[in-house]
């Protein structure tokens, strides 16, 4: 048996190795390497120390070694580590925090439940758009989180837009689930495009849009359809709602490729003032869902704009129900985590001045 110590950003560790010298277990203790958890290869050095060794004791660096129980460490051995999917390895590689790492792999190491891939009405509730192109690396994080959702009834769309060989979805590393379906694009078209393809294979009579690099809140489909549904609906409400967005939180990528979580929330934009005030406010609105039927009525997302679909498809198709007077249904509450990359073609100046053309040309 080998303690393995994994470092945090607030190190404490080496009270730990102390602790384990002083109880005569130097020789027994081991730190992950440091550049396997910033490279996402924990996996690989997992596989390393079990060729060596026929089980693992995993804890966060400063845990004390003597009073280490069921909530503090994380057992491994070969059987169980051999047990792992090809999809769970990518996602203990794909966590964006190392503190999350043993809770995550805590959770891939149990059985699955009985009802683990099943919708009880047989037809999907939403259809998840996940549209992906040439970010394979951020994917299995973004899945994983629609797996875990508390409500069972959807169905997940993988669109792959014309991603290059070595970083599209590969069948065989996906989960192995009957909700989830891969639709291969042989063109890299734009988001637009391929939301459209996924729009024409929607079962739900909701869609969800999920990026690639970012994730979902374990309730956040079981809140957004109940908003969806009329529940706790305010009075003054009265036309039922054709679309329904949140607020999230954000998370940005640090040069070595951790997430930071930046203050607060952000809500959803307002809209006050009609299509017109929507777009100059050029707000990031996520999460957004859309009833199926009135997406299909105004056929889908355009593609005639001034980026053939590949930019702001998300202010297009708000400011088009806006514009339409379908209403949208703002929730006050954090139902989505969106990552903020380096280099983000959201936050540079060019960017900003890309969307003051392409809104100015703009029309509904």
């Amino acid at each position: 048996m080998l303690f393995v110590i994994l470092p945090t950003r607030t190190d404490a560790g080496f009270g730990t190795e102390r602790e384990a010298y002083a109880l005569g277990l130097a020789s027994r203790v081991v730190r992950l390497p440091e550049e396997a958890l910033r490279e996402g290869r924990v996996t690989q050095a997992l596989s390393a120390l079990l060729a060596a060794h026929d089980e693992l004791h995993l804890l966060y660096a400063g845990t004390t070694v003597k009073a280490a129980n069921e909530r503090s460490i994380v057992r491994l051995n070969r059987t169980s580590f051999g047990e792992l999917s090809p999809f769970a390895r990518d996602v203990l590689d794909a966590t964006p925090r190392r503190e999350w790492l043993l809770p995550v792999l805590a959770e891939l190491l149990r059985p699955p439940t009985s009802d683990a891939g099943s919708c009880d009405t047989g037809r999907p509730a939403v259809t998840i758009a996940l549209c992906v192109h040439n970010d394979a690396r951020y994917l299995p994080w973004a899945i994983y989180s629609v797996q875990r959702q508390t409500d069972p009834g959807w169905e997940l769309l993988l669109v792959d837009d014309g991603s290059s060989p070595s970083q599209a979805p590969q069948l065989p590393r996906l989960p192995r689930d009957s909700r989830i379906r891969l639709l291969r694009l042989p063109l890299n078209r734009g988001k637009a495009h391929a939301l459209n393809a996924a729009l024409a294979h929607a079962a739900g009579d909701w869609l969800l849009e999920l990026d690639a690099d970012d994730w979902l809140p374990p309730d956040a489909l079981a809140q957004l359809l109940s908003a969806a549904r009329g529940h706790g609906l305010r009075p003054l409400r009265r036309a039922e709602p054709q679309a329904v967005v949140a607020g999230h939180r954000l998370w940005r990528e640090t040069s070595r490729g951790e997430l930071m979580p930046q203050p607060g929330w952000s809500r959803p934009a307002s809209q006050e003032g009609g299509w017109h005030a929507f777009l100059e406010q050029g707000a990031v609105t996520a999460p957004r869902l859309f009833r199926t039927s009135a997406l299909r009525s105004l056929g889908g997302w355009r593609t005639d704009d001034p980026s053939e679909g590949r930019l702001y498809e998300d202010q297009q198709m708000l400011a088009r129900f806006l514009h339409a007077s379908l209403p949208i249904l703002p929730m006050d509450a954090p139902l989505y985590h969106r990552r903020l990359r380096r280099g983000s073609t959201s936050q540079t100046a060019k960017a900003k001045a890309s969307y003051a053309a392409w809104k100015a040309e703009w029309r509904p």
